[in-house]
């Protein structure tokens, strides 16, 4: 018994001095150790935050979003789908001496061959390609193609005043641009189309809307017919030029006759106007309008620089 106590004390003794000689060269490996054991750790966690990682061909049940009744869920959208700023790519509207590639109908606008004559009507939010400018008895003409359903059709005539030009490659814009561009001009015209209603809504209320009508659209008339004949004048000699010239004189009179009736009518009804003003629905407060304002507004920060 004695000696077994004598064998015990040694292997003890023996053992607490190889620990201890031993131990530090231990130490790398355990923190090596738990090194990965942490990095395990912060791996599980980020696969946990962002989804499986690709490759995993587990079937797992899908996760429903939380939405809240009544809320509609976001839509996600990638950023290549959003693309550069349109004027990184060079994008932008054109002005000054800027030659413009193409454009956007603004508003509901009339659509003319190159002689002139009138093929119908174009909406708003339509792109067109621009090719020059041409000069007319109707203002400032673009000569244009129209993209229609991812087709140039035409060349025709568009007043400058109803498109907004832009210069740059409209191909480079993304998809997404593209549609946000043309929704967005869409309910700029939708906007105008409900002003133009509301305000004949408001001036039928006039009794002297009529006379105001059509005291203007005639002596709108003789001031267009007096400009093309003022032109033929100029362009001819003699005896021609003679007679126009009688004729322009003439006109003259009549021009003087047609603005006071017009002016006189015009009083009458713009004093009916302001005298009822309190009584007359506010075109500013309409529903609808607000509503497109907003949506502009809300595509406006789509196309950076396009919107305006």
């Amino acid at each position: 018994m004695k000696k077994f106590w004598m064998i015990y004390g040694l292997v003890a003794i023996a053992g607490s001095v190889g620990i201890y000689f031993t131990a530090p060269l231990a130490r790398p490996l355990m923190e090596r150790f738990v090194k990965q054991e942490e990095e395990k750790t912060v791996v599980t966690n980020a696969f946990q935050a962002v989804g499986e990682p690709f490759g995993n061909d587990v079937a797992k049940p899908e996760r429903q979003p939380s939405v809240k009744p009544g809320v509609p869920p976001v839509t996600v959208v990638e950023a290549n789908d959003i693309g550069d700023p349109p004027a990184l790519m060079g994008i932008f509207r054109a002005s000054g001496r800027e030659k413009p590639s193409w454009g956007v109908v603004q508003t509901k606008t009339n659509l003319y061959a190159e002689d002139g004559k009138r093929l119908g009507e174009v909406p708003a939010g339509v792109v067109v390609y621009y090719k020059e400018a041409r000069v007319s008895s109707k203002g400032t003409m673009a000569w244009c193609t129209l993209l229609l359903k991812g087709k140039e059709e035409g060349a025709f005539l568009i007043k400058r005043s109803d498109l907004v030009l832009f210069t740059g490659d409209y191909e480079k814009l993304t998809a997404r641009q593209r549609a946000t561009v043309e929704d967005y001009y869409k309910t700029k015209g939708e906007l105008d189309d409900r002003k133009k209603e509301l305000m004949h809504q408001l001036a039928i209320r006039n009794p002297y809307y009529t006379q105001y009508k059509t005291a203007y659209e005639v002596y709108m008339a003789h001031i267009d017919k007096a400009k093309t004949l003022t032109a033929k004048r100029d362009a001819a000699e003699g005896l021609i030029r003679s007679s126009l010239d009688d004729q322009l004189r003439r006109m003259k009179a009549e021009g003087t006759a047609l603005q006071k009736t017009y002016d006189e009518v015009h009083l009458k009804y713009k004093g009916w106007k302001e005298a009822n003003a309190a009584s007359l629905p506010d075109p500013a407060k309409d529903q609808k309008i607000n509503e497109y304002r907003s949506e502009m507004q809300r595509l406006a920060k789509l196309i950076p620089g396009l919107a305006y």
